[in-house]
């Protein structure tokens, strides 16, 4: 590669994580079903989960209340964490291609951040069973945004910072609305990659 293409490339890119790494929507749903239906005898319908947890705002437990069920949102998390485990040991992979595109990140001095609105605990979970883990150095995770979730710019901001990098230097990858708009706010360019999850018309227009 010639110095001039080097130049061009990113110092760092910030990926997140559930559908741009892997995916894992179905696993997280299904971590839920199970949970739910374990503690309190109800069913979660896809559609509730895509509608309220997944593409919403609300929490398990918003929308167990809802259905007039009293929930304990610790024993909630920390069942739903176990089931997530689980899963992902059985099931997760990478995206096909991401490990080469990650080695070769490596090979040109490329960080790489994962920027994500899940809980820690679950990504480190999925990173280390589709056996990538070694190639971030930074996990931001909802932990560490004090409230402020995709689409607010905080997420990426806190990343950036974390390797000291300004949004000039940093390329996103993203998957969805929500995070396309975190990245764009932050001043970052931002590449949007399709999925089984992401196929509402307009979603990844934002996207460079």
């Amino acid at each position: 590669m010639t110095k001039q293409v080097k130049s061009k490339l990113p110092k760092v890119i910030l990926f997140d994580a559930d559908g741009t790494l892997f995916e894992s929507a179905h696993l997280h749903f299904e971590a839920h079903r199970r949970t739910a239906h374990e503690l309190h005898g109800y069913d979660y319908s896809k559609e509730l989960f895509d509608t309220h947890i997944w593409r919403g705002q609300k929490t398990s437990s918003d929308v167990l209340a809802e259905q007039g069920i009293d929930v304990d949102p610790h024993e909630y998390t920390e069942r739903k964490k176990a089931h997530y485990k689980q899963l992902v040991n059985d099931e997760l992979a990478p995206h096909e291609g991401l490990v080469d595109f990650l080695d070769w990140c490596h090979e040109h001095s490329i960080r790489r951040v994962v920027v994500s609105a899940g809980r820690r605990a679950d990504i480190e979970a999925a990173l280390n069973a589709a056996g990538i883990e070694k190639y971030f150095e930074v996990i931001i995770g909802r932990e560490d945004v004090g409230g402020k979730d995709k689409p607010h710019p905080f997420p990426y901001e806190t990343g950036l910072r974390a390797v000291g990098f300004a949004a000039k230097d940093a390329i996103a990858v993203e998957d969805s609305d929500k995070g396309i708009s975190s990245a764009k706010a932050a001043g970052l360019r931002c590449i949007a990659i399709t999925n089984q999850s992401n196929n509402i018309p307009n979603e990844l227009d934002k996207a460079d």
